[in-house]
């Protein structure tokens, strides 16, 4: 019997509609098919997946969930129940380039001081097309800007923090998710944790996955849900994994992109405020896991922020222009402030070179 190689998992809630497509091209990926197993981890959908799945590709291995564990929960079931030596974690409204496989294995097979990988994502856009703008880093405050150097027709692997649907090592960590999170910046909590014990992480253009673009939370009304989920999750792992004196020198920034943040998007306010109620009231349970967390650390905080950016938003996301200049002074006063503070970002590193 053949050692499996690949563990492919992904959690489906009412995704029948991508389950064709997506199994689809796993079945055409160029890699031994022997070598590769399907895990679809089905929190319970009530939309005939289930039945979908077991009737027209057999071949995959269903688990099904008798609630919806989420995203988070779904894949640490999968991973519990994987055989591959790697593991990639991904979502149901994804499709493979036919040498996704091929291109992410030998690259991580052949450099052994690389824990995870990941690779080039072409979203959906409005008109139906798949396209790439660049590649994201995440500011201190992980929002998402784009890397100025490097474009989408880069080739050549490169360091970043992380993967959004991230290809690694299954015997460097037990289970990749914190269940807590259900949804929304888990993938950030299993990239900062991956480096903070001291492994590296690559993307590899070559490797070209195309994504719906939140196929599955399109079908869910619950908005109002994923946008406190987003906010809190994201103040989570500021929390738990910066050092203390690191949060106390990122404070002022925290505060003034709290307050621009809600003031630009000030309808999705109340899940926000909501979502900050959350952090004081289960303040017991984010040292617990902030414990749990920097019991992991193997390297200090410099070598990862020298993978963020000072920048404090996107200035190519805002169609104002009073506002988009109100965000590039903003950034500004992020770098300046990051200069006096030593606080070492990408930005200091690109002007090095």
């Amino acid at each position: 019997m053949s050692k499996i190689l690949i563990s492919i998992i992904t959690p489906n809630y009412n995704g029948k509609k991508f389950l064709g497509p997506f199994l689809d091209s796993i079945r055409k990926l160029n890699f031994p098919k022997n070598r590769i197993e399907t895990i679809l981890v089905d929190n319970n959908s009530e939309d005939g997946s289930v039945e979908f799945t077991k009737k027209k590709y057999p071949w995959a291995r269903l688990i099904k969930m008798d609630k919806n564990t989420g995203y988070a929960e779904g894949c640490n079931v999968g991973v519990r129940n994987a055989k591959g030596k790697y593991i990639a974690l991904t979502n149901v409204d994804i499709t493979f380039d036919k040498n996704w496989a091929k291109e992410l294995f030998r690259f991580i097979e052949n450099n052994k001081k690389i824990a995870l990988v990941g690779a080039k994502i072409l979203n959906k856009n409005e008109k139906g097309k798949y396209e790439i703008k660049g590649y994201n880093a995440p500011t201190l405050m992980h929002f998402n800007i784009l890397l100025k150097d490097i474009n989408k027709n880069t080739i050549e692997p490169f360091e970043v923090f992380g993967s959004v649907s991230p290809f690694y090592r299954k015997n460097i960590i037990h289970v990749p998710f914190d269940p807590d999170y259900f949804a929304y910046a888990e993938d950030t909590y299993f990239s900062w944790l991956v480096m903070l014990m001291g492994y590296k992480t690559r993307i590899v253009p070559k490797a070209i996955a195309y994504h719906e673009g939140s196929g599955t939370i399109k079908e869910m009304k619950e908005n109002d849900f994923f946008v406190f989920l987003g906010e809190r999750n994201r103040l989570i792992n500021l929390l738990i994994f910066f050092e203390f004196k690191t949060i106390i020198k990122l404070l002022p920034i925290l505060f003034i992109t709290l307050v621009i943040y809600n003031l630009f998007d000030i309808i999705n306010l109340f899940p926000r405020l909501k979502s900050y109620f959350w952090l004081i009231f289960n303040f017991k349970l984010i040292l617990k896991k902030r414990r749990f967390v920097q019991s992991k650390r193997k390297i200090n905080d410099a070598k990862i922020i020298r993978l963020m950016s000072s920048s404090l938003f996107e200035e190519s996301l805002i169609n104002n222009f009073v506002m988009r200049n109100i965000i590039k002074l903003l950034n500004k006063f992020g770098c300046l402030y990051c200069k006096i503070l030593n606080l070492k970002t990408l930005e200091f590193y690109r002007t090095q070179n």
